[in-house]
């Protein structure tokens, strides 16, 4: 499957062209891969350190597009989400068991991929209590390329 996965990944082409900053922070100006709300990502979102993380996908050969956010594919923000947050990549720490919120019925058929996130990946808020993770992908981070693995959902324990 390694190989099918690899020769996948050279034939999707990348179509990040949308630039936002960390102008806010005073901090050297980092371009994302989508637009984001003004102060976005928010002040206490860190450089990611290096760790595997699991994302939901729709098939077994991701794009571009299983790693876009709610905002920029133009779905509704939840009301107790901010447009910020709705513009980042959601994932998950890995764990033993999965994340409750994979058990949800419109997850049901989904796919999760694992892949490896760090430094030079994007900036990122994570939630201790629950393994979520807001992650605002940097422009020249190709998520496709750090994939590990892709299983079914309902075969995690």
């Amino acid at each position: 499957m390694k190989n099918d996965m690899e020769e996948s990944r050279e034939t999707i082409p990348l179509n990040f062209t949308y630039v936002g900053t960390d102008a806010p922070t005073g901090e050297s100006v980092q371009s994302y891969a989508e637009p984001l709300p003004e102060n976005c990502p928010p002040l206490e979102a860190k450089e990611s350190t290096p760790q595997k993380v699991w994302r939901l996908v729709r098939t077994t050969s991701p794009t571009q597009d299983d790693f876009r956010s709610h905002a920029f594919m133009g779905k509704p923000c939840p009301a107790r989400i901010c447009a910020c947050m709705a513009s980042s990549c959601s994932v998950f720490k890995l764990s033993p068991k999965k994340p409750p919120v994979f058990n949800l019925p419109k997850f049901k058929n989904k796919f999760v991929a694992t892949l490896d996130i760090g430094e030079g990946s994007g900036k990122i808020i994570e939630n201790d209590s629950t393994g979520h993770i807001d992650l605002w992908i940097y422009k020249e981070f190709n998520p496709l390329l750090h994939i590990d693995s892709i299983v079914k959902n309902k075969d995690l324990p």
